[in-house]
């Protein structure tokens, strides 16, 4: 699959191969690729934006993975939590 994109007046084309059971259908294709760029994207917002997991510079031992399971977790109840607004 093919893009083309244009940053700074240079316009770029990227190439990304990806493996799926869909068979002859470039429409399909573009859309579950669409639809998991969607999910990946999401998830990864409140990481990076309201966590800001890109600042963090961890890197030591096994802290990494553990810093990352924490950040999921947190991100995961606050989803989870049903509270009423006042308003």
């Amino acid at each position: 699959m093919a893009g083309e994109r244009t940053l700074d007046g240079e316009s770029r084309i990227q190439y990304r191969d990806y493996m799926a059971s869909i068979e002859n259908s470039a429409t399909e294709l573009a859309t579950a690729v669409r639809k998991h760029r969607g999910i990946e994207n999401g998830q990864h917002w409140g990481l990076d934006v309201a966590l800001r997991q890109d600042h963090w510079r961890i890197s030591k031992g096994s802290a990494p993975e553990n810093l990352d399971l924490l950040r999921y977790i947190a991100v995961n109840a606050v989803k989870q939590e049903k509270v009423k607004s006042c308003g």
